[in-house]
């Protein structure tokens, strides 16, 4: 047997192998969902936006998954999710507006703080409910917008 055939042979069997490996990491990619947030209404561009990605009721505003310190520039900021498995996701956040890196709050726990949450999910007594605030995101392009709560 000449060496070229035994190459092309030898090629062919690495192809039969990993060939299903490429066309599922394909197919894979096809599942991903991109995310995009804006969030708007800020009263100042000083300090940072703080926001977080949950993907559970149980660990919504606890655990994130995900979560970023952002610029501001006039009144808005934006956040993108590149690769993200489609599901049910909340968002929590909050301007850190003396960037001191924790969310200010007074005596009784009341924010000093802006915040926000997705679908503008109003807060009582603590943070808002997962129900209230949970949003589906679907495989491809995804968009959020949230308006800033004035503490």
């Amino acid at each position: 047997m000449n060496t070229i055939t035994a190459y092309g042979i030898f090629v062919a069997f690495l192809s039969w192998i990993f060939l299903p490996a490429l066309v599922g990491a394909g197919e894979t990619r096809a599942e991903e969902a991109r995310l995009t947030i804006q969030i708007k209404g800020f009263r100042s561009e000083e300090g940072k936006l703080v926001i977080a990605l949950f993907n559970s009721k149980k660990d919504f505003t606890k655990k994130a998954i995900q979560n970023a310190s952002l610029p501001i520039k006039d009144g808005l900021s934006r956040w993108s999710v590149k690769t993200l498995a489609p599901g049910r996701y909340a968002i929590a956040l909050y301007h850190d507006a003396n960037g001191n890196g924790r969310m200010d709050k007074n005596f009784f726990g009341v924010p000093r703080e802006d915040y926000g949450f997705s679908r503008d999910a109003k807060p009582s007594f603590g943070p808002p409910k997962w129900q209230d605030a949970v949003f589906e995101v679907k495989a491809g392009e995804n968009s959020q917008a949230i308006k800033i709560q004035r503490r």
